[in-house]
């Protein structure tokens, strides 16, 4: 079996076996005006990496980007992305000055939690809050 992941112009062909792999890229490249780039290492910011246990998809340079442009590198690891019990409010901490950064920072956490289910449920609390954000949402980002 072989299989399509597309995004605009952009298509990356996984399969078991390199056979049926050709066979599509083949079809394809009857169908369309098409470019192979050999062996994909990064796709739409996610890197990937093969070995003989499988395919890996990473986003640490997304990450890092991440934690640099939000002036978070060094900063120690939590266990979870949030506490259970912290409630967030829309009355709770002051309006943001620049709605934006925090608009931005959860649209590229949401992007994150694609290859990270783990902070899904966090991403989805916060950007609840997209409207009117305040301090003790940026703090909880």
């Amino acid at each position: 079996m072989a299989a399509l992941i597309v995004y605009v112009d952009d298509i990356f062909v996984i399969g078991d076996w390199n056979d049926e792999i050709q066979s599509l890229k083949g079809f394809l490249d009857t169908q369309f005006e098409v470019k192979d780039l050999g062996p994909a290492k990064y796709f739409l910011r996610i890197e990937v990496a093969r070995s003989r246990k499988g395919m890996f998809i990473s986003q640490r340079k997304y990450v890092l980007d991440l934690l640099k442009d939000t002036r978070k590198i060094g900063v120690k690891p939590v266990d979870s992305p949030i506490d259970p019990n912290h409630k967030l409010s829309d009355s709770q901490g002051e309006p943001l000055k620049d709605v934006k950064q925090f608009q931005r920072l959860v649209g590229r956490l949401l992007y994150f939690s694609m290859t990270h289910p783990d902070i899904a449920y966090v991403v989805g609390v916060l950007s609840q809050f997209m409207h009117a954000p305040r301090t003790t949402h940026l703090e909880a980002a």
